[in-house]
């Protein structure tokens, strides 16, 4: 074997080294992308796990929901109740009033003229008992005189 073969056979083995020595680079490289594969595999369970706790929250809030719609459902029935019994008041407030102007108020009118009348004769009776009493103190006064007179005829 010669010396130029010798130097290629070596120059080969070299480079085979060289070559391996990329491959153990590349194997720590794999090893370290690896490392960083697990800190992923962590981070996505943790991920994992506060995508459950989410979930769970999201379905009590789904539960909270139900029970306000249940609750908003109600109000609903209630408010539609109270639509009812108001329209029946308004009904009932109508009619009321129908009777208050149909039969109330004209009978109102009939006592009041009755009772302007009753005054007109009350005042009327007034009157002519101050003119009685009027007439009972001439009357009392005339007796006076007359008995002064008769004291004076006798």
């Amino acid at each position: 074997m010669t010396d130029s073969q010798k130097l290629n056979i070596i120059i080969n083995k070299l480079e085979w080294i060289d070559d391996f020595k990329e491959k153990i680079i590349g194997i720590d490289e794999i090893k370290e992308k690896m490392s960083d594969l697990d800190v992923m595999k962590k981070n996505m369970r943790n991920m994992e796990d506060k995508v459950t706790i989410m979930q769970e929250d999201i379905q009590e809030m789904k539960e909270g929901t139900k029970e306000i719609i249940k609750d908003i459902n109600k109000l609903k029935e209630n408010v539609s109740i109270l639509n009812e019994k108001a329209n029946e008041m308004d009904e009932n407030i109508r009619s009321i009033y129908m009777i208050i102007e149909n039969n109330v108020i004209p009978q109102i009118k009939v006592v009041a003229e009755g009772h302007c009348d009753l005054f007109r004769r009350f005042k009327d009776v007034v009157k002519s008992e101050q003119e009685k009493e009027l007439f009972q103190i001439r009357l009392i006064a005339l007796e006076n005189e007359m008995a002064l007179v008769k004291k004076k005829i006798k």
